[in-house]
């Protein structure tokens, strides 16, 4: 079946602990620098390139890709932005996430150890945590450059539990929550129809988290599941929109998986509320990671993201 490359639309950014994730990538953190070997098994969750650092949840039989269509607020105007995102599916769990964020990790991890090799400065500072105390520094000759990854969080669902699980992963923090899914299995059905990437859909509808969201789910799929948090109605979930189209994941690629993994990280988690953790991503990626260069020093710092993420939880 059809695979669709990663989407093109501009993303927001997204920062890390600056002193411990400098110091971590460019040195090695829990053999996070090593080169994950799987004789062409494709491993699916968290961001260790280490198969000793994995734990194995289930095999993944489907992956389907989502375009996700959602609006920021920049200066108090919202803005329309996408991303392409994943669900990759088993039996009983699944796990949502972006395809991509493990990949520019090891590719900006493998920058800074680039950069700190470089014998054109002398020392490095991690100093000034805000840019704007030192944005008089950077020139034409700075070599700046500003780290994004792309969409940190990544959401394990357990269907034999009921439960959801949403992880923050970064080399220097990981943090995770843990939910009951009895709050998104509320689905009321309709008689409406519709055709969504070439299949024959039912409507169903369901209250949230302060909002109210429309879905299209396809009976020809036998697949509990679908994008986001989203799961409970008798075949895979094609579309799904909020009443206020702030928010909407659309079906635009599906894939019988052979040889996958569904896995997750083997490290020790901070576990907090949904709340808690909402309020946690929100600040972290808020801020986007920079690097340059000045008289003879290596500045690593962050500055804060222009546009603010409009919350799906209310």
């Amino acid at each position: 079946m059809e695979k669709i490359n990663k989407s093109q639309c501009l993303k927001g950014m997204y920062s890390r602990a600056i002193y411990l994730l400098a110091l971590g990538i460019l040195f090695g953190v829990n053999g996070m620098a090593q080169t994950l070997k799987t004789d062409s098994i494709n491993i699916i969750g968290g961001i260790s390139m280490n198969v000793d650092n994995q734990i194995i949840l289930e095999d993944a039989q489907y992956g389907i890709y989502y375009k996700f269509d959602y609006k920021v607020s920049d200066n108090k105007k919202e803005i329309n932005l996408c991303d392409t995102l994943y669900l990759a599916c088993g039996r009983m769990q699944s796990v949502f996430l972006d395809p991509l964020y493990k990949e520019n990790m090891e590719l900006n991890r493998k920058d800074r150890i680039k950069i700190s090799t470089r014998k054109n400065f002398k020392t490095i500072s991690f100093d000034h945590q805000n840019l704007d105390e030192i944005a008089d520094f950077v020139d034409i000759n700075s070599d700046y450059k500003e780290y994004s990854a792309g969409d940190p969080i990544q959401i394990y669902k357990d269907k034999t539990k009921r439960m959801i699980t949403s992880v923050y992963n970064s080399y220097s923090n990981n943090v995770r929550c843990e939910q009951s899914a009895d709050k998104l299995l509320n689905w009321k059905i309709s008689n409406d129809t519709a055709t969504v990437l070439g299949y024959a859909c039912r409507k169903a509808g369901v209250q949230y988290a302060g909002r109210h969201y429309t879905a299209w789910f396809t009976m020809d799929i036998s697949l509990n599941d679908g994008p986001w948090k989203f799961q409970g109605l008798p075949g895979l979930i094609l579309k799904v929109e909020d009443d206020q189209h702030l928010f909407q994941w659309t079906a635009i690629g599906l894939q019988e998986l052979k040889k996958a993994k569904i896995v997750t990280d083997k490290v020790k988690y901070e576990t907090v509320s949904v709340k808690q953790f909402n309020e946690y991503v929100n600040k972290e990626t808020n801020n986007v990671m920079v690097r340059f260069y000045h008289d003879d020093i290596l500045y690593f710092s962050y500055k804060k993201s222009r546009m603010v993420n409009i919350p799906i939880e209310l």
